[in-house]
């Protein structure tokens, strides 16, 4: 089910408010204000904390790709404390790759044809992952792309009875989400450095309803909806 308008409030709440102590922060570190330079330099990595956590959230913890920001953001952060040695990511990057092809090796599904699910998990670390999806009742699912792509074809697809969420994070990553022309979606999100749209030619209003709720977490990235190729039926029409 999409999420509640207070809970998509409460996220932009917690957004909006770290962005105005962060500014205020900045704001008395150019005015010369003792000392505060110096907690910038401590709790800068709270912002990428702070970016995974929000990821965290919105992808309800299914997806690997929030974890990253999250996991540097703690170990910079214990480390500007001096709570462990300064140089602990030399001993933790050897972990990446390990992690990265151990996910690649779990997921390594390749493109899959007429798949019918009720909900997705899609991860798409350093290379790409194809699905087509023509469940008659798709619910949603999580969407990740780190450094990769996702292609999500839901031409065939319905949505189930109250629309679909789908939860996408994207870290220096993309995402192509295909519809029917006649589906009603609704962005919703936090872009970093990226961003997001519904590129296709006037697509319907949500306002009566909606088919697909998309919640989107983009850093340096971004995530696309088109349209279904025309085949002179309405697929997955509702």
């Amino acid at each position: 089910m999409p999420d509640s308008p207070r809970r998509i409030a409460s996220e932009q709440l917690v957004i909006g408010l770290g962005l105005v102590v962060l500014g205020v922060l900045l704001l008395l570190d150019q005015l010369g204000v003792a000392g505060v330079g110096e907690v910038l330099g401590e709790l800068w990595p709270l912002a990428l904390v702070a970016i995974g956590a929000i990821g965290v959230a919105q992808t309800r913890g299914r997806s690997v790709g929030p974890y990253i920001p999250l996991v540097l953001g703690v170990g910079f952060l214990l480390a500007n404390l001096e709570v462990i040695p300064s140089d602990w990511l030399r001993y933790a990057w050897p972990l990446v790759p390990i992690i990265i092809g151990l996910w690649m090796l779990v997921n390594a599904r390749g493109h899959v044809h007429g798949e019918d699910t009720q909900r997705v998990n899609i991860t798409a670390m350093l290379g790409g992952q194809e699905r087509r999806v023509t469940s008659q009742a798709f619910a949603g699912g999580e969407l990740t792309a780190v450094m990769g792509g996702v292609d999500l074809d839901l031409s065939q697809a319905r949505p189930v009875e109250g629309g679909a969420t789908l939860r996408v994070f994207t870290l220096m990553g993309g995402a192509d989400i295909v519809v029917p022309a006649s589906w009603r979606v609704e962005l919703r999100g936090f872009p970093l450095m990226g961003g997001f749209s519904d590129d296709r030619r006037n697509p319907p209003p949500p306002h009566d309803g909606r088919d697909l709720v998309i919640v989107g977490t983009v850093i340096m990235g971004g995530f696309e909806v088109t349209a279904a190729k025309e085949t002179g039926v309405a697929p997955g029409a509702a």
